[in-house]
């Protein structure tokens, strides 16, 4: 999976990231408001949560593709300049972890707990930690990820006046993309073709 989304050109990655949910979204849309089949009213319950089909698969691909070039990347990197990844799969994981959580507990129960006035502040307080917490996730990942794709092109320390270019095309993927797959392409197969080096561990 990693080796595949690396070697992914460009409009291949577009396209199964946004293309697909923004296709999905429209046809979907389509139907629910009459535009395809007549429309529903009301709508059957069973469609509300096809609408979170789209976003979880931008979503969860995105962060594939992220663990994909922060990881896969440091093999690319000089030995000495490569970088534990452990926080980096923890900062990846969290998010979906929120994610299933809130859809799961927190909004089934959130009428419940917020009707008692200490209960409610005291839930409202854990869900805003974890928002600011995933956010920061995120964020990491991002950094992490534009980064790894300097170390690998430059072959020396880097700050962050070097790579926060990619950071902001990483954080804009739909047009990031574009510009940073050909560059991670390249580093695939310039690797391909190096004599073999040392593995990371």
């Amino acid at each position: 999976m990693t080796s595949r989304l690396l070697k992914a050109k460009h409009w291949q990655l577009f396209s199964l990231i946004i293309g697909f949910p923004l296709i999905f979204q429209m046809i979907f849309l389509g139907i629910t408001t009459g535009g395809l089949v007549g429309g529903f009213d009301p709508l059957p319950a069973f469609f509300f949560p096809l609408l979170l089909i789209a976003p979880i698969w931008l979503f969860s691909l995105l962060l594939a593709w992220l663990y994909s070039v922060g990881s896969g990347l440091q093999s690319r990197v000089p030995i000495a300049l490569r970088r534990s990844t452990r926080f980096f799969k923890v900062a990846l994981v969290f998010p979906v972890a929120y994610i299933l959580l809130v859809i799961a507990v927190v909004f089934p129960l959130l009428s419940v707990m917020v009707s008692s006035t200490i209960g409610g502040n005291f839930v409202l307080i854990i869900i805003l930690g974890l928002h600011l917490f995933t956010m920061f996730c995120i964020i990491y990942c991002l950094y992490f990820s534009a980064k790894t794709i300097k170390l690998a092109e430059l072959q020396r320390p880097v700050s962050l006046g070097d790579f926060i270019g990619e950071f902001f095309l990483l954080w804009f993927f739909p047009v990031g993309v574009w510009i940073l797959q050909p560059r991670i392409n390249e580093l695939v197969k310039t690797e391909a073709t190096s004599p073999a080096k040392e593995e990371y561990v």
